[in-house]
């Protein structure tokens, strides 16, 4: 009597093995749903996290595009294409401590820049029209890497304006745009 209840549990186990066997492998044929797993991993490279404010009184454009750049480089380390934001963010820590208020502190629409990508001159303005910061939004292939340079100056036409001895604190920050690839 043992024996025969151990032959049917075996024998159950087995038959539960074998429709779980056989159904995995008609999936596995026949299932057009295919599993990726993948990283994205953007690394941000620069020297210092900071822009700094060269020549801080009015300048021509000519001579702003001149100026030192801000050198900072993006690299995606991860196994799918990604897609990121550059922001250029108000550093409200810096802004504290220094005591800054709105009567001290540079505003955005006082000061021009050139975005430079691999070499190539892909944006220029006044820093007050951009849109939600953003300096700019990429796409970028598994283990490309995308050489900036940043030039920030006082726009010329703040001549009459009292911008010399303004406190300036802005960074460049990366985010990875979610869901875009």
């Amino acid at each position: 009597m043992r024996s025969k209840w151990l032959w049917l549990i075996l024998g159950g186990f087995l038959l539960v093995a074998f429709i779980l066997g056989t159904s995995y492998a008609w999936y596995l044929l026949f299932s057009d749903t295919k599993v990726m797993v993948a990283n994205l991993a953007i690394s941000f490279e620069d020297s210092n996290r900071q822009v700094h404010l060269q020549d801080s009184f009015p300048i021509s454009d000519e001579l702003g595009k001149q100026v030192t750049p801000y050198v900072f480089s993006i690299t995606n380390t991860g196994t799918v294409t990604g897609t990121y934001r550059l922001i250029f963010k108000e550093q409200s820590p810096d802004i504290a401590n220094d005591g800054c208020t709105p009567y001290n502190q540079l505003r955005k629409d006082q000061m021009k820049y050139q975005l430079i990508l691999n070499q190539i001159p892909i944006a220029f303005g006044n820093l007050g029209d951009l849109e939600n910061d953003i300096l700019d939004l990429r796409k970028i292939l598994p283990k490309e890497k995308n050489y900036y340079q940043l030039r920030v100056w006082i726009d010329q036409d703040q001549l009459g304006e009292d911008v010399i001895n303004r406190h300036f604190h802005y960074t460049v920050e990366v985010q990875s745009v979610e869901g875009e690839s």
